[in-house]
Parts: C-alpha cells; structure tokens; sequence
C-alpha cells in the first residue's frame, strides 16, 4: 500500500521513515519528502493521491484549519489524510476528525505513535493479532546467544503465563530442543522447504510443547543441513508463528549473512549478545553500526553482557561498552558455571533449576523489559491501536 509523507521538522521527518520500516507496517511502500503542504500541492498538481497521505502544517488551529481548505483541492476520494501539527489540542482534533481527516497527530512525533495511527487505518479488522518478534544472536561464537534467547523465552513465558514459540534457525548446529529436552526433529528445515504447505496444521505436527506455554520449533542439529536460511521463507513462517503466540523468539546463528541480518532488522526486538572483552567490544561496535542505520533511531537494537564477572580483573565493564557504543547496556547476565551446567545437563532452563540465582534473575529483569509488559501487574498489553473505527 503506498504512504506517502510531506513533513517540515527534520525530526517528525526521521520518525516518520522510521516508521514506515516497522515489522507492523511490512505491505507499506513509504515515501517520505521535506517541505509540509507547498510541496505535496505541487507535487499532487499532475498525479493522483497515494492511498495514505501524511502532511505536517504549521501554525495555530486556525492556520491549520486554513491549510486544509488548500489540501482538499487535491486530495483524491478514498486517501486517508493523517494531518500533523504542533498544536495539541482536543477540540482541534475533534473538529478534524469531523471533516473527514482520519487522524491528527500532535508534534513532536514517536515512531510508534505514528505505525499506531497508520496501522489503524490499514488493518484488516479479521486478521489475528500478530506477537512480539524478539530476535536474539551473539556477535561470535561462545558468547551465549542461544542460551540467552532460549532462557529469555521461558522467563517470559513464565512471568507472564504467556505463550512464547523459540525459533531455532540455526539448521546445523541449534540447540533449543536439546537444550530444553524436547524431541529433536527437523521440523523448522522442514517448514521453511514446505512455504506453499505452511499453516497452522503443518505447524502443529513440528512444534514441540515444552510446558503449557513455551514451546520449540527446532532441529536435529545435522550437518547435512543447509546452513542458510531462505529469506522469503523465513519471513513467512514468523508471520505465522507471530499470528499463534504473543511472543516469537527467534534464536539465530552467531554469525553474519544477509538473511540473519534480515531477521534482526524486522524484528520487534533485537538483541546482540556480547562476552566483556575487546573483540565483542570491536564485533558489537560493527553489528550495531549496520544494524541501528537500518532500525531507525527508535529502534536501536539492545546489548545484553554475558558471562560477567568470569575474568573479574581483566573483563570490560559495562562503561566501556556503553562509552564505545554512545548507548545504554540493556542486560547483564552474570557468569555462574554450576547452574548454567546443571541447567544443560538437566534440559531446563535456569528459571527451573535455580529460580533465585543469579543469571535467572537477570533474565527474568531482561524478559520484563523486552517484553514491554509492566512488572508488577501482569496485566495483558493493550492493545497497540489508540484510535479505532476510523475511515
């Protein structure tokens, strides 16, 4: 669906690109230009409106309402208008929405404030909700990204009493089934070789129940397998899984490759899993650099530190990696060998073995945040769309 943007701040500009990158948004064809009402006139002189149109006015309520006697001569019947401007106020919307503008945005804008209002205009009032799509991986081999996306699965699903689907995509060489002592099958190779067959049916034959709310789509682990991924086929089959659970954590190869990248860009979430020591300062400094272009700037992906306090005098602390990177540590999980061994040995995940240590803590901390579910009341998300029924 095109959407097209007229925007005068540079900002409410940024937010809106951003915007139009979001997972939620994936069938929007986004073109975003500077300049607010002249430009889109001139621009609409010789070519029809697009589908969804955004256009940032200036001034008062009154200079705002004079502005759209001027967008009415060119805006084509069936365009959504969502009109953006710095007055914030309720009987300004209110007489908006009377002229048929299908919604008003007061700046500065947010970027998801902005996929909200476009995702209310566009939704299909019969399609099913889609989860929250969590992408995990470590910056190199051995810093834990597996461990960290399986364990944040179950304390998520934990927490919560939430269904939570992990994803292993590591083909080859995945361990979220023998980790968490389902049966390993090919069954995620087998999915992604059968998109013409992928439903809910053949889902249901390869997804394996690790308790009532956390389940595994996993692999034998044989070398036989490719080790990448179809993109296409990737992205049908998390749009499947996001529309049967409210969480998706997708566990991915440590490594880089267009299709792992693919995955952590749509993603809700992403998270880079790091060991504190100078090459994952050097690998995540990289990662972040590609990753955080492509996410926009509210949607940075987040560092997790793992195994801290392994090589207490000569590991990087979180300053170093907050420093290097200009931004925030989102997780630190502290290195204790006894229980994530135990958790390894046994196929459960920390949260059972020992739910008061260390690193089960920590994950339970990062699955409050990541999730984006409040602490201490439990209570079910609402519902991304702040305006309904609107045309």
């Amino acid at each position: 669906m095109p959407a097209d943007a007229f925007l005068i701040n540079d900002e409410n500009a940024a937010r809106v690109t951003d915007a139009l990158k979001d997972r939620t948004l994936t069938n929007m064809l986004g073109n975003v230009t500077s300049g607010g009402l002249p430009v889109a006139i001139e621009y609409y002189n010789e070519r029809p409106t697009s589908e969804i149109l955004i256009v940032e006015l200036e001034g008062d309520a009154d200079s705002i309402m004079a502005g759209l006697d001027e967008l009415a001569e060119i805006v084509d019947p069936g365009t959504r208008v969502i009109i953006v401007g710095s007055v914030n106020d309720v009987s300004l919307y209110r007489s908006l929405l009377k002229l048929g503008i299908s919604d008003y945005l007061a700046s500065p804008l947010s970027t998801r404030q902005i996929v909200d209002s476009i995702y209310t205009l566009t939704a299909d009032p019969e399609a099913r909700p889609r989860g929250r799509v969590i992408a995990v991986t470590g910056v190199h081999g051995g810093a834990g990204g597996s461990s960290v996306a399986q364990n944040l699965a179950y304390a998520i699903s934990s927490e919560y009493d939430a269904d939570v689907a992990i994803l292993d995509f590591d083909l080859q060489l995945g361990t979220a089934a023998l980790n968490l002592n389902v049966e390993a099958r090919q069954g995620i190779f087998d999915c992604l070789s059968q998109t013409d067959r992928l439903d809910d049916q053949l889902l249901d034959r390869y997804v394996q129940k690790f308790d009532d709310h956390l389940s595994v789509l996993g692999t034998s682990g044989s070398l036989n397998l490719p080790q990448d991924v179809d993109v296409s086929a990737m992205e049908q089959l998390i749009d499947i899984m996001s529309q049967r659970v409210p969480f998706v954590v997708l566990d991915l190869p440590s490594r880089w490759s267009d299709w792992i990248s693919s995955a952590l860009i749509m993603a809700d979430e992403t998270v880079i899993v790091a060991t504190p020591d100078l090459v994952s300062l050097r690998d995540v400094q990289n990662w972040l650099r590609h990753l955080n272009e492509k996410r926009g700037d509210q949607r940075h992906a987040r560092i997790v530190l793992n195994k801290v306090g392994r090589a207490k005098k000569t590991e990087l602390s979180e300053k170093d990696f907050e420093g290097a990177t200009e931004g925030p540590v989102y997780g630190v999980v502290p290195h204790d060998p006894v229980v994530f061994d135990t958790a390894s040995n046994n196929g459960q995940p920390l949260g059972q073995v020992n739910a008061k240590s260390k690193p089960a803590v920590a994950f339970l901390e990062l699955g409050r945040k990541i999730s984006g579910r409040q602490v201490a009341a439990r209570k079910k998300k609402k519902g991304l769309l702040r305006f309904v029924n609107r045309s």
